[in-house]
């Protein structure tokens, strides 16, 4: 039985001849992606990893200068801070998690591949492969 990682980023991008299939969960949904349209969704990916990031540090800056103009006393509560520090990370955890995600939110409208077209892809594209290479893509 294969365990999910249920926190972790999801979504990967699965090599086969014309394209890739994009997969949240191995056992999941699976879409046929072109090329041009993977290069799309990593960009976008790419540009939404900074954004989450700083967006994430200004509002919890903005949070604690808030807090610390509101309550003198917050200023040298160690506590209270590291409670903001572990929420900063939950946040910008969270949304790498979304960033991650995007392709999936992109191709929500499409209808999955079968089962059988998957497995017929990934076989077409490992007999290119050269002999050493061969089974050594992800299963």
């Amino acid at each position: 039985m294969q365990r999910t990682r249920k926190w972790a980023p999801k979504g990967r991008f699965i090599p086969v001849i014309d394209g890739f299939i994009y997969e949240v969960e191995p056992q999941g949904a699976a879409y046929f992606v072109t090329p041009p349209e993977r290069a799309a969704m990593v960009r976008r990916i790419l540009m939404l990893i900074p954004l989450v990031i700083f967006g994430a540090m200004a509002v919890l800056a903005l949070v604690a200068l808030m807090l610390a103009k509101g309550f003198s006393a917050f200023e040298s509560n160690f506590p209270a801070m590291v409670v903001l520090a572990l929420a900063a990370m939950a946040l910008v955890f969270a949304g790498l998690r979304w960033a991650s995600l995007a392709p999936a939110r992109a191709l929500s409208g499409r209808a999955p591949l079968a089962r059988d077209e998957i497995r017929s892809l990934r076989e077409r594209f490992e007999a290119t492969l050269p002999d050493e290479a061969a089974g050594q893509i992800e299963a």
